[in-house]
């Protein structure tokens, strides 16, 4: 598989971000957020996207960033945690990349992530966030060509993964 990019897909606090700034700097390569991108293009921070036009709105915003990223060579890409639920997204997003399920249990989740700010995570966040695990998974893994355990510490994960893009 000839790759270019890496995109790094998976549950809201599992550290796509984190890993993709370490990977992405150990490989030579630039990091792009797409939640970044979209709290930029919209001029509001996500929970306020949410409040004030609803998850669809959202979700809309999230499919045009993912289209213009997806142009993108010599990248690592940080996705939303919901990236996968619009098949387009992935369709976009997959030509030329390596993706990458960061699979962290929610447990986990919650033990290491603040999951303030985080809008699907309202309520009984514990729950909620056992429930996206088990709506999403099937997801993650069907459109990932690696998934990894993220739960053995960041520089393994990033060892690991920069292992994977180079074979």
């Amino acid at each position: 598989m000839l790759c270019d990019k890496i995109v790094l897909i998976g549950m809201p606090g599992s550290g796509k971000t984190t890993i993709g700034k370490l990977l992405a700097q150990d490989i030579g390569f630039d990091f792009i957020d797409t939640d970044i991108l979209i709290e930029k293009q919209t001029e509001m921070s996500i929970p306020s996207i949410f409040e004030q036009y609803g998850e669809q709105y959202f979700r809309q915003i999230e499919c045009d960033i993912c289209l213009k990223v997806s142009i993108n060579d010599r990248c690592v890409i940080a996705t939303g945690g919901g990236v996968i639920l619009n098949k387009s997204n992935m369709e976009a997003l997959t030509p030329n990349s390596f993706i990458v399920f960061l699979n962290l249990l929610p447990k986990d989740i919650m033990k290491n992530t603040n999951l303030l700010g985080r809008p699907l995570l309202t309520g009984d966040k514990k729950n909620k966030l056992n429930e996206i695990y088990i709506e999403r998974l099937p997801l993650y893994r069907a459109y990932c060509d690696y998934e990894i355990d993220n739960g053995i510490g960041i520089e393994a994960t990033v060892n690991n993964i920069i292992e994977k893009f180079n074979k």
